[in-house]
């Protein structure tokens, strides 16, 4: 079946005259060949590791053109066994200021410099504190001990992750050690330990020239007991400073009264502990992403039927209300109404709340996936909904995905990757949220109809 047609992308009408693009493309899990693009040079990224003999097969397809890109693509199957392309990228990690010297705060901030396409791009994740007496000179904490790795190279494109620890104050704010026995030691551990964020960059570097950066601020939950980060998330690209987010507050509740209800420390300058957030820039040209039929994801075992019917009529409706409700903007940017804001239309005052359901999102791409729906759409929404969960606050049972994946390493979702949905809103048989570091607290809950007892974290509310 090599060099056959197995289907046609077609590109949405707003990246008419792009040249490259970047889609997600199933494929069918009994096959070794992979997926390319007929008459433009292409590459495809596995997502799911073979050895692992996953229920699906995943691609990242990357296509890019001289001239604007094609309406319509040509999938065909190629060898999988394809000899590696030679590297056209580099990252060098280059050292800003560093102190090595035992009896001093020992530090190196760093910055990555990224070599594509003849010229040097500087990149730098940071913390600006918000105790900054300063607007005019802000002073800013740099990512400290940086490492670059190259995941994946072709023809086409190149990735990178680029990772080190961000602390939420400067190189030169004072401190001291005045107490040097073991106790005192151990309270200084507790005191000072978990302030800190791992700043994870990771740059797609397309060899015409667009640069797609995704950067991450994490929580290192399972290391420490996180605390909150007096500061605010930053990026540094090529002598900008970019800030994405003013108001660091998170929803936790709102009340019959209207009153909103945020995690604590409640502050709009400090980032509330184990919260994890990211967001994407561009540099360059666009990058599209081509749409694929509902018969090809039918055909890879992605959804059962290609013909919506009577429950796709009904999920649609879901659909549009959960859109309505998704937070579109801010720092808590995905978050989904529990009750989709059920007071507003009956009139009738109740509480509310941030959901934070990972499965949502794969419910509303399946049914996009059935529907035909174009990914210029709605698409960049659904893919904040499972990607901006704060994680440490909130673990569901059925609801790990993205970041919660990424942190829930010690859980196992058996429900990810499922051939169909058949609801689009799921409840998870259980949720827990807590608050760290907080009390124990005897709570009861239930899980397939058994009920249990047992402690959880202080806060611990069950539904």
């Amino acid at each position: 079946m090599t060099h056959q047609t197995q289907t046609i992308l077609e590109l949405p009408a707003v990246w008419q005259g792009a040249k490259q693009a970047l889609t997600s493309v199933p494929w069918p899990v009994d096959r070794r060949d992979v997926p390319g693009v007929r008459g433009i040079a292409s590459q495809a990224v596995p997502l799911f590791e073979p050895m692992g003999t996953p229920r699906l097969r995943r691609f990242l397809l990357l296509c890019a053109a001289d001239q604007p890109l094609p309406a319509q693509a040509e999938v065909i199957a190629g060898p999988g066994d394809a000899p590696p392309a030679a590297p056209f990228s580099d990252i060098c990690i280059h050292t800003l200021r560093e102190n090595l010297d035992p009896k001093k705060y020992v530090h190196r901030e760093c910055e990555a410099r990224l070599t594509l396409a003849g010229r040097e791009i500087a990149l730098r994740m940071g913390l600006l504190p918000n105790h900054q007496s300063s607007i005019d000179n802000p002073q800013f904490s740099w990512w400290q001990w940086s490492r670059a790795e190259r995941l994946w190279s072709g023809p086409v494109a190149e990735a990178w992750r680029v990772g080190g620890h961000l602390v939420p104050y400067t190189v030169d704010t004072p401190g001291q050690w005045d107490k040097r026995d073991l106790r005192a030691l151990g309270e200084q551990i507790a005191a000072n330990c978990g302030d800190a964020l791992h700043g994870d960059l990771v740059v797609v570097a397309w060899k015409s020239g667009p640069v797609q950066i995704t950067a991450h601020f994490k929580a290192g939950y399972f290391h420490y007991w996180p605390k909150p980060i007096p500061a605010f998330p930053v990026l540094y690209v090529d002598g900008r400073v970019i800030q994405p987010w003013t108001d660091l507050r998170v929803l936790a509740n709102k009340t019959k009264d209207n009153e909103f209800v945020y995690l604590d420390p409640a502050r709009a300058d400090t980032i509330p502990p184990g919260v994890s957030r990211s967001f994407r820039y561009h540099l360059g040209s666009d990058v599209a992403r081509y749409q694929v039929p509902a018969a090809w994801y039918q055909t890879c075992g992605v959804i059962e039927t290609d013909q919506p019917g009577p429950a796709v009529e009904m999920a649609s409706r879901s659909a549009a209300l959960i859109r309505e409700h998704t937070q579109r903007e801010g720092f808590d940017a995905g978050r989904v109404w529990r009750y989709l804001r059920r007071d507003l239309r009956s009139g009738i005052p109740q509480e509310d709340g941030p959901e934070w359901e990972g499965n949502l999102a794969q419910g509303m791409f399946t049914l996009a996936y059935q529907r035909g729906e174009s990914p210029a759409e709605n698409w960049d929404l659904y893919l904040h909904q499972p990607t901006t969960r704060p994680t440490s606050r909130c673990i569901t049972a059925r609801g790990c995905s993205g970041w919660s994946a990424a942190r829930c390493s010690r859980r196992r979702c058996r429900n990810s990757g499922l051939a169909a949905w058949s609801r689009p809103i799921s409840k998870p048989a259980i949720r827990i949220c807590w608050r760290l570091p907080v009390r124990w607290r005897v709570c009861t809950w239930r899980w397939n109809g058994h009920t249990s007892r047992g402690r959880a974290w202080g806060g611990t509310r069950i539904r």
